[in-house]
């Protein structure tokens, strides 16, 4: 099954709004699409909301194949869109580990549990005008 969203465009970046089943391969083809999105709405930042999202909760092993397989997703684009995903855990992992994978192979990106708190990096990401290219 896939995952299905729906567009939000704001003034500073776009939101996605996801329900459907989580798996390893639809969330890669979501962050993809969720980056071409907010290139084609011309946003440097992208916020994935997958509160309503259900599964399984992803595998130690996924973690680290969603964060490498997404940092190089991000870095083959023309240019950086940061993203920022919100959700809850244990789909949401406590210890950030798929976060840490990404960032540590250049992923410009955050994941979050408060909603609030994932604004506020995303809006000081586009402010600051840090995102590379």
């Amino acid at each position: 099954m896939s995952i299905q969203f729906k567009i939000d465009v704001q003034p500073q970046y776009v939101r996605l709004i996801c329900q459907g089943y989580f798996n390893k391969d639809a969330a890669l083809d979501l962050f993809d699409e969720a980056l071409e999105i907010a290139m084609k709405h011309g946003r440097n930042a992208v916020l994935v909301d997958i509160n309503n999202l259900k599964g399984a909760p992803p595998s130690l092993l996924d973690r680290f194949y969603l964060g490498s397989s997404f940092a190089a997703i991000q870095q083959g684009k023309e240019k950086i869109v940061a993203m920022v995903v919100v959700g809850e855990e244990p789909l949401i992992d406590r210890e950030r580990f798929g976060e840490i994978v990404a960032t540590n192979r250049g992923a410009v990106g955050k994941v979050f549990t408060d909603d609030s708190e994932a604004v506020t990096w995303l809006e000081s990401k586009v402010q600051q005008d840090a995102l590379p290219r």
